[in-house]
This record gives structure tokens, sequence and C-alpha cells, in this order.
């Protein structure tokens, strides 16, 4: 016997409505969305930056794959190192093995379905490209620092100081260097981090914690430091007695 079942108009339009959303359905639906970037000047501190959508459930990260191509335009294959955000679980970054060096290419291939996210959707395949910046008119600054007791975040902000654009953790003497500067206005913040938590705590009323302590880096008495074209600026700095 056939048994024909009575459908309402209303079960009929919502099942062809689901049939049409499943023909419209969109490739890049489908997918695990990913945002990536290889800053040139940056990659040597930050490396390659993944960040995903959503929280993934499987991770295939040895099946990334790093080419190398030298000016003599011989390629080879480098390892590379993973460095999992601790804040932010969607975010990754990936470092070769070996330092960057000017004049090489670097191709980083992210694999098709080499990734899932909580969706359940695979990603799509990519490969980034990145190489050291060349151009001779980029600047430098260093900052040779002493009396360094305490651990401090040494960051380089852009004019306005609502950006920043590198940032360093430091604990000891040495030198920090922001490198493949265009010419313009920066300031240097630096910050003592007393709780060693990595982060610029502003502090907290309610819970009765203080600010940690900030300073700006002057130099001829203003915070606004003036970058020219091709300039090697090095400035002696000691932590002990800015943060007195």
């Amino acid at each position: 016997e056939t048994v024909k079942l009575a459908y309402t108009k209303e079960y009929k339009a919502e099942l062809q409505k689901k049939q049409r959303d499943t023909r419209n359905r969109r490739h890049e639906d489908t997918l695990a969305v990913m945002t990536t970037q290889a800053d040139p000047t940056t990659i040597e501190q930050y490396g390659f930056d993944i960040e995903f959508q959503y929280p993934l459930i499987e991770a295939a990260w040895d099946s990334l794959k790093l080419r190398i191509r030298n000016p003599r335009q011989q390629e080879t294959m480098g390892k590379v190192r993973l460095i999992k955000d601790s804040t932010n679980l969607r975010h990754f970054r990936v470092m070769p093995t070996e330092p960057f060096q000017v004049g090489y290419e670097y191709f980083l291939k992210i694999p098709h379905r080499g990734f899932r996210d909580i969706n359940g959707f695979y990603n799509d395949s990519t490969e980034l490209k990145v190489m050291l910046p060349t151009d001779e008119k980029l600047s430098n600054i260093t900052l040779e620092l002493s009396g360094v007791h305490n651990k401090y975040i040494i960051e380089l902000l852009n004019e306005k100081r609502d950006k920043v654009i590198r940032s360093f953790i430091v604990n000891g003497d040495g030198p920090v260097v922001f490198p493949y500067l265009k010419a313009g206005s920066y300031c240097i913040r630096m910050t003592e981090d007393i709780n060693g938590n990595n982060i610029v705590d502003t502090g907290n009323l309610l819970e009765h914690k203080q600010p940690e302590k900030v300073r700006f880096y002057k130099v001829n008495d203003k915070f606004l430091i003036k970058v020219l074209e091709k300039a090697e600026m090095v400035w002696n700095v000691d932590m002990e007695e800015l943060f007195r």
C-alpha cells in the first residue's frame, strides 16, 4: 500500500525555504574562517599571524609547510614552531626555527582541511608570502637599557599614542631595537610590570589596585620622537633613574 502524507501549506513553505537555503549556501559559509597576516616590518618578532573566528576542535599544525627561496631562486624547506596566545585560544603565531634573512622569500602554506572549528567546518588552503624590508629609507631606534631590576614593557607607539607598533618584555640590561621605521613621529612608553603579567595594568579603584608606573621616554624634553629617513638613533636609558 502507498501511504500519502498530508502536508500543510506552512510546512511546505518551510521545506521549500530550507531547500532554497541549501542551494544558495555560499562556499565561504561552510569554511572555518581565519584571518592571516605576515607583516614584513614585524615578521622577525611576531612571525606569521593566524586567528580563527571560532575555537578549533582539530588542528594539524604539523601539516604547515614553509618554503624558503634565496636570492639565487633556490628553494629549501624550513621548520617552524608554534606560539599559542595565552589570552586568546583562537590566536596563534608561527615562527621559523631559523632567523629571517634579508633578500630571502618565505612562503607559509596552510593546507586545505588542516583545521576544523567547533561548527564542524574545515579551513580552505592559503599561502602567505613575506620577505624582510629592503627599503634604504627606513630607520632604526635602539635603546641601550641599564639599571633593569624589574620586568618592564617597552612599547613603540604612533604619534597619536593610540596604536602599539612594537612591544618588548625585558627583565635585564641590554638593547631594545625598533627596526624598519618610516619617517615620522613616534612615542616610547615604558611600564614597570610589577605583577609580571605582561600587560599594562591601569589599576582598579574597587579592588584597591594601584596602576603600574608608566614613563614616556623623552628626547630633548619632548615625548614625540621625530624620526628622519635613513636614521640610526641610539640612546642610553637608565631604567632605575627613569622610574625613581
